[in-house]
């Protein structure tokens, strides 16, 4: 078999001497010998360390968190809104309804929801023109860790007839 002209030309490698054996690659340091001063790239780590996956899911956590502690703050205010719509259908006639018997026939919807908060001395309700105003207007704090708390602000406001 006949070698070409750049194959004769070439020097053996540099870790081997002509006429001896070759080593045995378990013999080499690792990140040794002629590859790895050719700057080939070293086997390196794959997927995400431990530290890695805290990083990325402590944010998330807290989110998490911080949406689990304000759910029940949403799902009262749908309440104190819904009862507000239906105080609205309730009284058709506006004339003769006064502001307290709007506010007790509003006191026993929250009964019924089981609205602790707010309570019914909070809800401003008045006469607007010809008909009635219910405004409900107020803040919900929910702790979430240590001094840090959230809060939250709710506006409703509904036309009586």
């Amino acid at each position: 078999m006949r070698q070409s002209p750049d194959r004769a030309r070439r020097a053996p490698p540099a870790d081997r001497v002509p006429g001896s054996a070759p080593r045995s690659v378990s013999s080499r340091a690792p990140g040794r010998g002629p590859r790895a001063s050719r700057g080939a790239p070293r086997r390196t780590q794959r997927g995400v360390t431990f530290l890695g996956w805290l990083i990325l899911l402590v944010p998330v956590a807290i989110v998490v968190y911080a949406g689990i502690r304000l759910t029940p703050m949403y799902l009262n205010y749908m309440r104190v809104a819904r009862s507000l719509e239906r105080l609205s259908e309730q009284n058709p006639d506006a004339q003769s309804i006064t502001a307290d018997a709007l506010r007790q026939s509003l006191n026993k919807s929250f009964d019924i929801e089981t609205i602790e908060f707010p309570t019914t001395k909070d809800i401003d309700i008045h006469r607007d023109g010809e008909g009635w105003v219910a405004i409900a207007d107020y803040q919900d704090v929910a702790p979430l860790f240590g001094d840090l708390s959230l809060m939250v602000q709710f506006h409703k406001e509904v036309d009586l007839p």
